[in-house]
């Protein structure tokens, strides 16, 4: 005997477009987010100082300068700028790590922290400057203090104090090491300057001095 016939049940197709919509709409939803995720971790800082750890490590420190009782303090000073003027920032801002002190490198370092603060200002005029007046040292018994005045990449004066130390750790013994940088002023323009008596002067991305076997 044949049955009833069949039907279409509006209630249950409403229902299950109900639940599609749901469907679509969690989808979209866990989509969206997880893009948001991604963004978010891709520009985390944490990933950044990664992969600027990465970049350091290749860099094999080797075959940079190191410190040397021969250096004089401003001829460390020399380095340590030439290093940031160099176009492979990684490798300069390791050349001027390598000339921090031990106790520097205790407060700053390690080198990611340390490539970190260079970043900021004032420390960010000295990134690929234009050109470096190092002054002759002012020395009271082992310790010695050098005046940098510098025109950055923009084209502004800025004037630092490097503060230095002869070392007594066996690996560096009287080396000089640079133990702390202080801003002293920033002059709008190259009018306005007055410059400390040289030491040495060099333009970026040139030799410093050839003894020295380095070049910028």
């Amino acid at each position: 005997m044949p049955g009833p016939p069949t039907t279409t049940d509006d209630s249950s197709r409403g229902g299950l477009g109900i639940v599609l919509f749901v469907f679509f709409v969690l989808a979209f939803a866990l989509t969206t987010g997880a893009q948001f995720l991604l963004s978010r971790f891709a520009n985390d800082p944490s990933q950044q100082l990664a992969s600027e750890d990465e970049a350091f490590s290749e860099t094999a420190a080797k075959d940079l300068m190191q410190p040397d009782p021969s250096f004089t303090p401003e001829e460390v000073v020399a380095l340590q700028l030439a290093g940031l003027a160099k176009a492979d920032l990684s490798a300069g801002i390791l050349q001027c790590f390598i000339f921090a002190s031990p106790s520097n490198k205790q407060m700053t370092g390690p080198v990611v922290r340390f490539a970190a603060m260079v970043r900021r200002p004032p420390y960010d005029a000295m990134i690929h400057h234009q050109l470096a007046l190092v002054g002759k040292p002012i020395f009271e018994k082992e310790n010695a203090a050098v005046l940098v005045t510098l025109l950055d990449e923009c084209g502004a004066i800025h004037v630092f104090q490097f503060m230095l130390s002869k070392q007594h750790d066996a690996e560096v013994e009287n080396c000089w090491m640079t133990d702390a940088v202080y801003p002293l002023e920033q002059l709008p323009s190259a009018s306005q300057a007055v410059p400390p008596t040289a030491g040495h002067t060099f333009r970026a991305r040139e030799v410093i001095a050839p003894q020295w076997g380095f070049h910028g």
